[in-house]
């Protein structure tokens, strides 16, 4: 005779579940979140500039005008980005789900299959934010995006200075100082006359750039319900020359991008469709830090058996419009 253990009756208890399902993968979109998101129309993501050709001269008591000039203005256009996240439910996994009491997570099948699908396409937007190749139907990227020495927006920028972004390479690995960031910036400014407002860089670069304040920085001390000092000795952001230096998994290993987020854009492209698709939901994509200005829209794909097909699709363009208000430094040691 057994005893009544729980090793006798395991076989027959039901096996709960907490009601979250625990989502393990790190989709943190921190350049989606950041930068300002608006309405695109039309063909491509277009915009217009102006260079600097007007003139200003001295002239002599009663002189007549010979010279004339004016700024130029210029077409600069990107393609549309697409990109989408598939999935697809059977009948009988949307039954089983639906009918189980834990976790209340999956109950709904297609609502957590597409909150899945909006953080995963979030995540792979945030990264081809920065290495997006900008051919075909891919998102030009902030490493394509702010070079000096390539075509941009169908714009030659080896003749056109004012859509060139300032790029600081020393050419070997080097050590950040804030000398070295005090001189960026200001190389900038004297550019375009604007400071960046926004420096994004990989964690390595990050922790670089706030070890630089250890020796001077002032620490929180308070004290806990026991009486004893806490000495709070953590950074979350730094803000050095009006400029915030945030971290991003997915930024550019030993690059520090200077980005003004007056001129810089995500661009999205309602998704209309046509009468054969089923869209069935427009949706802000989610970045970890709150909803993002980029929609996708969810479209029922057409059924073929026993399974429900879905596509999450979103038609948008990274905009850096003013370039020179722009830069990066490259080869940051770390």
């Amino acid at each position: 005779m057994s005893d009544f253990d729980l090793s006798t009756i395991t076989g027959a208890l039901a096996q709960n579940l907490a009601d979250e399902v625990v989502k393990t993968a790190n989709r943190a979109s921190p350049l989606l979140a950041l930068i300002p998101a608006e309405q695109g129309e039309g063909k491509n993501a277009a915009w217009a500039y102006e260079t600097d050709a007007a003139n200003a001269e001295n002239f002599t008591d009663g002189q007549d005008v010979s010279n004339y000039a004016l700024d130029v203005p210029g077409l600069a256009y990107l393609a549309w980005g697409l990109y989408r996240s598939n999935f697809k439910i059977t009948d009988l996994a949307a039954s089983a789900a639906a009918t189980s009491r834990s976790p209340r997570g999956l109950v709904s099948a297609v609502a957590e299959m597409m909150l899945n699908s909006v953080r995963k396409l979030s995540s792979g937007l945030n990264g081809v934010g920065y290495s997006g190749a900008g051919t075909g139907t891919t998102i030009a990227g902030l490493a394509v995006a702010l070079r000096d020495d390539n075509t941009y927006a169908g714009v030659d920028r080896t003749s056109v200075a004012g859509m060139r972004a300032k790029v600081i390479d020393p050419g070997v690995s080097t050590a950040i100082t804030t000398s070295l960031l005090r001189s960026d910036l200001s190389s900038i400014y004297d550019l375009c006359g604007e400071k960046p407002d926004v420096a994004m860089c990989p964690s390595a670069v990050w922790n670089a750039i706030a070890a630089l304040f250890s020796e001077v920085r002032r620490y929180n001390q308070g004290t806990d319900a026991a009486g004893r000092v806490i000495l709070d000795g953590s950074v979350d952001e730094i803000v050095f020359d009006g400029c915030r230096f945030l971290k991003d998994k997915d930024a550019t290993a030993n690059v520090i991008y200077y980005l003004n987020t007056n001129y810089l854009r995500w661009q999205t492209l309602p998704f209309v469709g046509s009468a054969e698709q089923d869209v069935i939901a427009q949706l802000p994509l989610q970045t970890g830090m709150g909803s993002s200005g980029v929609t996708a829209a969810v479209v029922k794909l057409a059924r073929t058996g026993a399974a429900a097909k879905f596509s999450l699709m979103t038609q948008c363009q990274l905009v850096v419009k003013k370039p020179i208000a722009m830069g990066k430094r490259l080869n940051v040691a770390a």
